[in-house]
């Protein structure tokens, strides 16, 4: 392809000294050049600015080609774009602001097929009569521009429509609660959740969550409201909060006592964690992406979870979002505002890409996004590389993080019904559990937690007042705190609007032991009334002793008596066989577990034989099976 050509040497010539200092994007540009090899740069001087057979090492090239594109007006950039052909300004226009360059938004510069060679990446080549040696294959359907080109590139060329973030300025999405229920909510659920410790193995929790038992447990002791559209989706509000403690909050005993105060440790632990290679919260941290984030994907065999030890881009690049929130008080797009992000060259990687593109993949039979079916690999899954990366990978990443601060007090979130792009046995559905996730703002408890502005704000006082009745078990309660009105709901049965009967079985509802009776007793003296009348310390005396009336119990083992003649008189009338077994109704006899030695040994001596049936049944032993 012809070139034009702008004040070059004579080909061939080594170009002279270059003539001014490097500025600190040309500096960049340079670094960035340097990650190239020798021919890709050799093409790239060839292809861009028209020089060929130049005579560099990589050092050199680097120097030289960062010289020429270290532009020093707008002039000069648009001398320098009027010499490229129309493909090549096409190229550019797209490339600055987009990482993935489709196919066949070039076409109309250039009807024959760009990319030649097999079905596969490894095989495939970018024509070389294209001039295009500032790109390299992205997938089958796309290029990619060299990211020190389009960085270097982008302040000179125009942006697109949607590349400046603002907020929207009708919300569509349905609204979660308000933050100040959130945060009382969660002070309940932290001091909850610090209890898993002891019964969870941390990565086992952070990675497969809690039982479906377990979670509806906590839900009743804190009262952290579900998502209403992405619970549908399988993402629970208290099992996220679960398992980002437990990457997070190592060391719950020593958080502080004022949830704000800890929330804020928790979001400065997310956002900026203390790299120590050493430190095992160094560990948890890292690997929150591999172990929650990620669990609409797949891992290729042998790849693991592996870990960086440095602060992922994807949450540098979760600040920069939380910057342009900080700006404005409205709701913004989740979709616009990662896109906006990524024109502007900001990367979303929690590990090195390459490693990312090899190892995650999505299962499916069949998935179509903006209107075109993405094929398969080579193995039948979709990969997360490629011009579907943003939706496949960024975005439920993205949202995965918006969804974790929401449940923190620090966003504030609405929520749609989202689009089913993939089709896995007969079923569509969303490429990830938190598709849901439409609009986001930022609270102003985020502002304060994220260091936007030195005023906390206040929180919504606590104001009850509750009357125990001294007659009847009856509990007059008024206020909105949320923790007196749970364990209310915990405890008794309402039968008016502020008005709450106890009965024994209420008041045991999820007691299993004398301890945990004891336990409900100490809440009900802290929480509603620290000196109770006689009536209720007479009810809790009284549960405490028929708690304890049935915790032994002996074994026994029930036969039913033959119809032999003489042989239920001998049972009724045999001193020894009274001694060994008791009558029970229905021609029956019941012999202790203990006894059932004796009770063999006095069948024999009259002529019965105990059949193999008449063993006590034991628990089988964990380890060899029992023969």
């Amino acid at each position: 392809m012809a070139i034009k050509q702008f004040s070059l040497p004579i080909e061939g010539e080594k170009p002279s000294s270059e003539p001014h200092t490097l500025s600190p994007a040309g500096k960049a540009l340079a670094r960035g050049l340097a990650e190239l090899r020798v021919q890709d740069l050799k093409a790239l001087a060839e292809d861009l600015l028209g020089e060929k057979n130049l005579k560099f090492d990589k050092a050199g090239f680097c120097k030289h080609l960062a010289h020429r594109l270290d532009f020093k007006s707008q002039g000069d950039f648009d001398t320098f774009r009027e010499a490229l052909s129309p493909l090549q300004q096409k190229v550019l226009s797209i490339g600055a602001y987009h990482r993935y360059i489709p196919l066949q938004e070039l076409e109309e510069h250039h009807p024959e097929p760009l990319v030649i060679g097999g079905k596969y990446d490894y095989s495939r080549a970018i024509v070389p009569e294209a001039g295009l040696g500032m790109c390299t294959i992205g997938d089958n359907f796309s290029l990619i521009l060299y990211k020190p080109i389009a960085d270097c590139l982008r302040p000179w060329l125009p942006p697109p429509a949607d590349y400046e973030i603002h907020p929207v300025p009708e919300p569509v999405g349905a609204p979660w609660v308000p933050v100040d229920t959130v945060l009382e909510a969660l002070q309940l659920a932290l001091k909850q959740i610090a209890g898993l410790w002891t019964r969870h193995h941390r990565a086992e929790l952070a990675r497969k969550g809690l039982l479906k038992g377990l979670v509806k447990q906590l839900r009743a002791s804190s009262g952290l409201p579900e998502f209403p559209i992405g619970g549908t989706l399988g993402l629970d509000s208290l099992e996220l909060l679960a398992r980002f403690c437990a990457c997070f909050d190592l060391k719950p005993e020593k958080r502080p006592s004022d949830p704000g105060d800890g929330v804020k440790i928790l979001v400065t632990e997310f956002l900026a964690p203390l790299i120590d290679h050493v430190h095992m919260a160094s560990y948890w941290s890292q690997a929150f992406e591999n172990l929650v984030c990620l669990d609409h994907l797949s891992r290729r065999p042998g790849s693991g979870y592996n870990i960086s030890f440095k602060l992922p881009d994807s949450r540098a690049f979760l600040s920069k979002a939380l910057d342009a929130l900080a700006e404005s008080v409205g709701w913004f797009d989740v979709r616009n505002l990662v896109s906006a992000l990524c024109m502007r060259g900001v990367s979303f990687s929690y590990l090195d890409p390459q490693e990312e593109d090899y190892s995650l993949f999505l299962k499916g039979d069949s998935l179509t996004l903006h209107g075109q079916e993405v094929g398969r690999d080579y193995y039948g899954n979709f990969k997360v590389n490629g011009r579907f990366r943003q939706e496949v990978f960024v975005l439920p990443v993205f949202r995965a993080y918006c969804y974790s601060l929401a449940i923190l007090g620090v966003l504030e979130i609405r929520e749609a019904q989202p689009e089913r792009p993939l089709v896995r046995k007969g079923r569509t559905l969303p490429l990830s559990p938190y598709d849901a996730l439409k609009e986001v703002r930022l609270s102003d408890f985020g502002r304060w937690v994220i260091g936007k502005t030195d005023t906390r704000p206040t929180v919504r006082e606590k104001q009850y007042e509750a009357v125990v009745d001294s007659e009847l078990l009856v509990i007059a309660f008024k206020g909105n705190s949320l923790e007196h009105r749970l364990f209310l709901q915990s405890i008794g049965e309402q039968v008016g609007e502020e008005r709450w009967r106890v009965t024994e079985a209420s008041f045991m509802r999820g007691c299993t032991t004398v301890k945990e009776l004891d336990q409900q007793a100490s809440r009900f003296r802290s929480l509603l009334c620290k000196d109770p009348p006689q009536r209720w310390l007479e009810f809790f005396d009284t549960l405490k002793l028929k708690a304890g009336m049935f915790g032994d119990a002996e074994k026994f083992l029930v036969y039913k008596l033959p119809p032999i003649p003489g042989l239920r008189e001998l049972f009724a009338t045999d001193p020894q066989a009274r001694k060994l077994v008791l009558k029970v109704e229905g021609g029956r006899i019941a012999v202790p577990a203990d006894g059932l030695t004796a009770f063999k040994a006095f069948l024999a001596k009259h002529g019965f034989m105990s059949a193999a049936a008449s063993q006590v049944p034991v628990k089988a032993k964990k380890g060899r099976p029992r023969r």
